[in-house]
């Protein structure tokens, strides 16, 4: 009993054509009728445009039965079905694959053209700013210099300004003491001339009387 049901099930498998192969419609004519069943007397449900790719399910005499990309089941003449891709078809494919990579090639193009525009103008954006940078770094380093030795300056006005203070105050405390001193001198001459006068005065007054006891 099993090996007549495995004799069966070998038949049924090598008598039974492959199924779900992939087939093309032939370049005949803009498009195919595609009917509800195995005959010109079924009903159309729709037309499949040439070139479209169909699953071929099975074949019943001339009609075959097919399903398109979209899930619907039907038949077509198999005369119009081949499992290779017509001149026309794979030109047509070719020309788009073709119109894509030109459209694709113009765009990268112009976004090129556009990269190398931006990648100009930063580099010159670029020097600007070094040659800035350059300047600025110049003027830092003078005002640098300038204000050490501005500070240097300023450092040696104030030490100076105190030195100056300093003498100033003690010439003035020397002009008071030579003040001083020269009316000490003054008073001194004038006391000194007033006392030799004086003794003088007495000397004279001194001489005559002598003089007047020897004429008595």
């Amino acid at each position: 009993m099993k090996r007549i049901v495995m004799v069966v099930l070998c038949l049924t498998i090598f008598a039974s054509p492959a199924l779900a192969e992939r087939r093309y419609i032939k370049y005949h004519i803009d498009t195919i009728t595609f009917r509800s069943g195995p005959g010109t007397e079924y009903k159309i449900l729709k037309k499949i445009e040439v070139g479209r790719p169909v699953e071929l399910l099975k074949v019943e005499g001339d009609w075959s039965m097919v399903k398109t990309s979209d899930g619907e089941e039907g038949y077509v003449l198999s005369q119009f079905l081949s499992s290779e891709v017509s001149n026309e078809i794979a030109l047509e494919s070719l020309k788009k694959k073709y119109d894509s990579l030109s459209e694709k090639y113009t765009a990268l193009k112009e976004t090129s053209t556009t990269l190398k525009d931006e990648n100009t103008v930063l580099s010159k954006n670029l020097s600007e700013a070094e040659a800035q940078l350059s300047n600025t770094s110049k003027s830092y380093e003078a005002l640098k210099s300038e204000s050490a030795d501005f500070i240097k300056l300023k450092s040696d006005y104030e030490r100076t300004s105190a030195k100056l203070a300093s003498q100033a105050e003690t010439l003035e405390a020397c002009e008071v003491e030579l003040g001083r001193l020269q009316m000490n001198q003054n008073l001194w001459l004038f006391f000194g001339g007033a006392g030799i006068l004086l003794v003088g005065i007495i000397i004279g007054m001194s001489a005559r009387r002598q003089k007047r006891r020897s004429l008595i």
